[in-house]
């Protein structure tokens, strides 16, 4: 069974202020009932927190970008055949409508069909 014991707090971090915004940080932690070292610890916590959600989310796009062009590849891959076949279908029905043997349709010749 683990233990629930918080974590061992041994290590610290030395940061430079100005006595006024010292003085201000200490009076609000104590106005909120918290410790200076717990508001720190929390906003380190919230930081490394945010920035571990913005790499996971940076790969999900990536991973999500390289399946749909992986998708859309397989996809041509697989209709290619089937495209190229329905040119040779058509071709007859095509020189049908091509009345003057052209190459192109003209809107009169579309219409008397």
């Amino acid at each position: 069974m683990r233990s629930t014991a918080p974590l061992k707090k041994n290590s610290s971090i030395e940061i430079r202020l100005p006595d006024q915004t010292k003085a201000a940080f200490q009076e609000r932690c104590h106005r909120e009932g918290r410790t200076a070292s717990e508001v720190v610890r929390t906003l380190i916590d919230d930081e490394l927190a945010t920035a571990l959600g913005a790499r996971k989310k940076g790969r999900s796009i990536w991973r999500i970008a390289v399946a749909g062009l992986t998708g859309a590849a397989l996809g041509l891959g697989l209709a290619a055949p089937s495209i190229a076949s329905s040119g040779e279908l058509t071709r007859p029905a095509f020189e049908k409508l091509d009345r003057d043997g052209d190459g192109a349709l003209t809107y009169e010749e579309f219409r008397t069909r």
